[in-house]
């Protein structure tokens, strides 16, 4: 593609200047193509800013079509690119104070972070291992009542019969629709084989007090949002 300056069109970049050449010419599609200048534009604009190509090196060119590839640089074409630079620069103007204030927050939590970092790190390793303890405890629970189930569904009548009886709870919940009854049936069949609250509460005594977050990690969390 080649964009080629009409006569208004360069009277006007001439008045603004030779740097808005360059600025059009980086504004140009990254495909693209290049500004093709007709050969009176190029001796105008070496000359001076002032003078205009004669009368009969306008008449000596060759007669320029223009086409989808070949577009004329009209006044009305700057003015489009112009204004487009102008709302760029309206949007960019606001980058700096951010910019400022994302370093000083780095700076902040750099200097946070470098005098705290072994409470800190002791802190979030404590939480780690209760997390941990209490993560195991209730899969050990989980695991040795699924077992129990296990066996007692085979040699339980009383059980067999329980769920028997959910299970067609269930069937006829899901064939209505219903889900405040489906999760119902549903944690009715989990009470067999899941930890209950009093399983949980013994794990949560046993694997110690889970440390709270202390303020200079409240601190980071701020300073990263």
């Amino acid at each position: 593609m080649r964009w080629i300056l009409s006569a208004s069109a360069l009277a006007r970049l001439l008045s603004l200047g030779g740097s808005v050449l360059l600025l059009l010419t980086l504004a140009a599609p990254a495909s693209a193509a290049r500004i093709g200048i007709p050969k009176k534009v190029k001796d105008t604009v070496s000359k001076s800013a002032e003078q205009k190509a004669s009368p009969q090196a306008q008449a000596a060119e060759e007669p320029v079509v223009f086409d989808d590839l070949i577009l004329e640089l009209t006044e009305e074409r700057i003015g489009a690119v112009l204004a487009a630079c102008g709302r760029v620069a309206a949007v960019s103007a606001g980058r700096p104070p951010l910019v400022a204030k994302l370093d000083k927050a780095n700076e902040e939590r750099s200097k946070l972070y470098d005098k705290y970092e072994e409470k800190i790190r002791n802190d979030r390793n404590k939480r780690d291992e209760v997390d941990g303890c209490r993560h195991e405890g209730v899969s050990a629970i989980r695991d040795r009542k699924m077992q129990e189930y296990s066996q007692r569904a085979l040699t339980d009548p009383a059980l067999r019969d329980k769920y028997a009886k959910l299970a067609m709870q269930y069937n006829a919940a899901a064939a209505q629709g219903d889900s405040t009854a489906i999760q119902t049936m549903q944690d009715a069949m989990a009470e067999e084989v899941l930890p209950s609250k009093e399983d949980s509460a013994k794990v949560w005594k046993d694997c110690g007090q889970m440390p709270p977050v202390s303020a200079e990690e409240k601190k980071l969390d701020a300073l990263d949002q």
